[in-house]
């Protein structure tokens, strides 16, 4: 094992032991946001947690959060990184949007019919499998019957940036959302 592959391996096992701390302590300010709400991930070899999460342009909050659309019946999940500001300009953001309320497996593909991931940080938008070879999924594991509860699950796969027909690929990996459930309706893409 090359040391390289030790310290990547050991960044990640650290990250995944103080996701784990934040998550027991239940810290109420800093950290992973209110009552530790979160979305990480592995992108390119970069590791991101956000810890805020956002309405639409003008409000951001302390952590991640998910609403249901009531009239498609669907998840949206809405997570930004600390410096994020109500431009998007100045950090990570990321929508997560899922086509469905049951727990269960979804395969995100160039239709949308499963799902949507969109991630931004500084310039550069990633997306879901744009070539229909469903290399993007997720495992919805609990959504909360009331306001206030949980949506969790994880994420993985394939994900893309650059212009339509010259688009790269890049590795997004041990993805997993903790986010608090808030009012229905209330999450918009703010950068779809």
């Amino acid at each position: 094992m090359s040391i390289h592959l030790f310290r990547t391996n050991a960044v990640r096992m650290l990250t995944l032991v103080l996701i784990i701390i934040i998550l027991l302590c239940g810290c109420g300010s800093g950290g992973a946001g209110s009552g530790g709400y979160f979305v990480s991930f592995t992108l390119d070899g970069t590791d991101y947690v956000l810890s805020r999460g956002y309405i639409d342009h003008d409000t951001l909050d302390d952590g991640a959060q998910g609403s249901i659309e009531s009239g498609s019946g669907r998840i949206e999940i809405a997570a930004a990184g600390d410096l994020v500001t109500d431009t998007f300009n100045d950090g990570p953001a990321l929508y997560l949007r899922i086509e469905g309320t049951v727990p269960g497996d979804y395969q995100f593909d160039a239709a949308d019919s499963e799902g949507t991931f969109s991630f931004k940080s500084d310039d550069p938008i990633y997306y879901r499998d744009v070539n229909g070879e469903n290399k993007f999924s997720l495992t919805l594991s609990s959504v909360a019957s009331e306001v206030g509860g949980v949506i969790s699950g994880t994420f993985s796969g394939s994900v893309y940036t650059g212009p339509v027909g010259s688009e790269v690929e890049k590795i997004l990996s041990n993805g997993y959302f903790f986010v608090e459930r808030i009012a229905d309706d209330t999450i918009s893409a703010p950068f779809n």
